[in-house]
């Protein structure tokens, strides 16, 4: 699955559903940060800024680790939301 744009209020959806597009899945458990973020994919220069700016404000997490409820699509621009 394509990385996805996730909120705060979707990390903290831990056990719920969270439907983006026609995909269901369950959030698990958050996701440790790691390293390879702080490498430019053009460049590959490395800003260690943005890994301390990740555990400063996120708690050094950044995504997170789902099980599939349901298969879907998922296209570019598809709204993520948590199911109630």
């Amino acid at each position: 699955m394509p990385l996805s744009l996730l909120t705060t209020q979707t990390l903290a959806g831990l056990g719920r559903v969270l439907r983006i597009g026609g995909l269901r899945m369950r959030v698990d458990q958050r996701d440790r940060r790691c390293v390879v973020v702080t490498v430019d994919p053009v460049t590959l220069r490395r800003d260690p800024a943005f890994l301390r700016a990740i555990a400063r404000q996120r708690d050094a997490r950044l995504g997170i680790y789902g099980s599939t409820v349901a298969p879907g699509r998922v296209v570019v621009g598809d709204k993520v939301e948590l199911e109630t």
